[in-house]
């Protein structure tokens, strides 16, 4: 793992964009000096940013975590916004497995029902989540809108997901 000095010697990072500018890239690269550090590499699901310091490769949400607080993080830095290229400082946050798990965008199943919806038998909706490796039994409702709304309400009580969070003006 990089210092921080070593970190601050080589880049400049602003906050308020999330941005790596170079101030001393290698002596191979002189001219990437004063421009924007690190590649995106795909993942199946994610993109993230990775810039190259000394022979190794870190991600920059990490690079940043270690620029803005002195330590490097000690799990997982996940995106506040679900955008895992913005690095801006503010839409960071370090947390655990379990925590980063629930912070995701609802998705609709095969079915088109969004999780946590389920069709019954007699043709309506129930409502379920899951906390804790336990499932929790919200209602059953006669339109899945009703059953998405109770599933919607519940996750933002329990689950840490601000990603997908209302905004007061909406």
């Amino acid at each position: 793992m990089p210092k921080v000095s070593r970190v601050k010697e080589l880049l400049k990072y602003n906050p308020k964009t999330g941005d790596f500018i170079w101030i001393k890239p290698s002596k191979y690269h002189a001219e990437k000096k004063g421009k924007k550090a690190g590649c995106i590499r795909k993942y199946p699901n994610k993109k993230y940013r990775w810039i190259g310091i000394d022979g190794r490769y870190y991600s920059c949400q990490r690079l940043a975590w270690l620029y803005m607080t002195g330590k490097f993080p000690f799990g997982i830095i996940d995106h506040r916004n679900g955008d895992s290229l913005d690095n801006r400082f503010e839409n960071l946050n370090c947390v655990d497995r379990f925590y980063n798990a629930q912070n995701h965008k609802i998705k609709i199943k095969k079915n088109g029902l969004p999780t946590g919806i389920r069709k019954t038998k007699e043709g309506k909706y129930q409502a379920r989540i899951r906390v804790h490796n336990k499932k929790i039994h919200l209602g059953t409702f006669t339109s899945p809108f009703e059953a998405f709304e109770a599933y919607r309400t519940a996750r933002e009580k329990l689950h840490y997901c601000p990603s997908t969070r209302r905004r007061e003006n909406d």
